[in-house]
């Protein structure tokens, strides 16, 4: 079959595809730009054209073992049929008579991995999402005369090392090709839109425009007036589910949500904030004690789900152990808390109007938290995006129920590999 079965490029992907003959070339830019169907074309074309007994070592990294297959494997095997040959784990990979070896960046052995060889070719999908000390160590490894390393990312903080290194200021040895959504010809203009409508903010540029942007200052962009409502205006739920963020020297927050089947989708209705207070004269609370409280803050509501944080292990067994004893048949579900997903989904959800806060006197603390949830500056200076770790618990919890239960299809459309083929006819 072999590289004939490649699916047609943009001018943009094929100028980046003749032109990556640099030792370093970086594919970098917006989602579902077209950046990594050019760079595995460029990848594959190296592989074909360089003789597999030429010494030296092919490594192929991702942030795992599953990301390689998703977006590096399955694209190529289309592709090259009978030329690319591979067993689940990835553990033997063979394309073109080349030994591949692939290695999981977010692994700890992954530096271990790749210490001591010497390569030929190096991919990298995700590279900022490699630890620093193992992007040291890996171009240490590219040491022959010949040695050449093709990567693709999306944006990130422009305090990242990958943006200071190689972005900021490039070199001859280095080759950079940045892509925006509209460089990709061959979607459609409703898929296109469709993508702009899922972020907002330093997402929208980081994700659509390609840009390597901070995220400063407050997290969401609230606005009281359009994202809360009067709770006899909002439509009657099918359903109520319950969120928990669990603190035992700090806050712990439960949040009850009206599941409906029309706009919005999802509602708070009302919370729970205890925060221990010496000088009010207000101790902690036991396990035992907020689990009291929680079953008297659902106590007669028609509760089919509650989200945890995976982590809060004490109050999961006590909750388990009471939906026993009381006979509730209550689902208990370990939330999504993955922090940069859900805040995207979170704050998708607030602009589109699919999530509101009820006017309710106990959602006052959930309220007033959104203009104190901010992005942490001295985390952005060495290139890491969080929120500083302070009135968050509202917050989180928020998060853990909105992204567990409505993030499936932003993941999906975020992380989605596709060929042009597909989507010519899909879209």
């Amino acid at each position: 079959m072999g590289l004939n079965n490649f699916p047609k490029l943009s001018p943009k992907q094929k100028f980046s595809v003749l032109d990556s003959t640099a030792r370093i070339n970086i594919w970098h830019g917006a989602v579902r730009s077209g950046k990594t169907i050019a760079s595995l074309l460029r990848f594959a074309q190296w592989l074909a054209e360089t003789d597999p007994k030429a010494s030296g070592v092919v490594l192929l990294m991702g942030y795992s073992i599953d990301t390689i297959m998703s977006n590096v494997i399955m694209p190529l095997e289309e592709w090259l049929g009978k030329d690319i040959h591979y067993n689940q784990d990835l553990s033997k990979v063979i394309i073109f008579g080349h030994k591949i070896r692939c290695v999981g960046s977010s692994s700890e052995k992954a530096r271990g991995a790749v210490k001591g060889i010497t390569c030929k070719c190096i991919y990298i999908d995700e590279l900022t999402e490699v630890p620093k000390v193992v992007l040291d160590m890996l171009f240490t490894r590219n040491s022959s005369k010949d040695a050449i390393v093709f990567a693709t990312t999306n944006p990130d903080s422009p305090y990242h090392d990958v943006y200071k290194r190689f972005i900021k200021n490039p070199k001859d040895y280095i080759h950079l090709y940045h892509f925006k959504l509209e460089d990709n010809i061959f979607l459609e203009d409703w898929y296109v839109q469709q993508l702009k409508d899922l972020y907002t903010g330093m997402f929208y540029q980081r994700y659509i425009l390609g840009e390597w942007t901070s995220m400063e200052g407050c997290i969401y962009p609230f606005d009281e007036s359009s994202m809360t409502a009067e709770l006899y205006l909002l439509p009657k739920p099918y359903t109520k589910v319950v969120s928990i963020d669990f603190g035992m020297n700090n806050p712990t927050s439960f949040g009850l949500y009206g599941i409906t089947s029309t706009y919005p989708k999802i509602f708070r209705e009302r919370g729970y904030y205890y925060q221990a207070n010496q000088q009010l004269g207000l101790g902690n609370k036991t396990v035992a004690m907020l689990t009291d409280d929680l079953f008297e803050f659902i106590k007669n509501e028609p509760v089919s789900e509650i989200y945890i944080d995976p982590s809060a292990l004490p109050m999961k067994e006590e909750i388990r152990r009471r939906l026993i004893t009381t006979k509730r048949w209550i689902r208990l579900i370990d939330a999504d808390n993955t922090v940069l997903d859900g805040i995207q989904t979170q704050q998708n959800m607030l602009e589109n109007g699919s999530y509101v806060i009820a006017k309710h006197p106990t959602n006052e603390q959930c309220i007033k938290d959104y203009s104190l949830y901010v992005w942490d500056n001295k985390k952005q200076r060495i290139g890491e995006d969080r929120p500083i770790k302070e009135d968050d618990h509202t917050k989180d919890e928020e998060r853990y129920v909105l992204h567990t239960k409505y993030g499936a299809l932003q993941k999906k459309n975020k992380n989605r590999t596709m060929n042009y083929d597909q989507l010519t006819e899909e879209y």
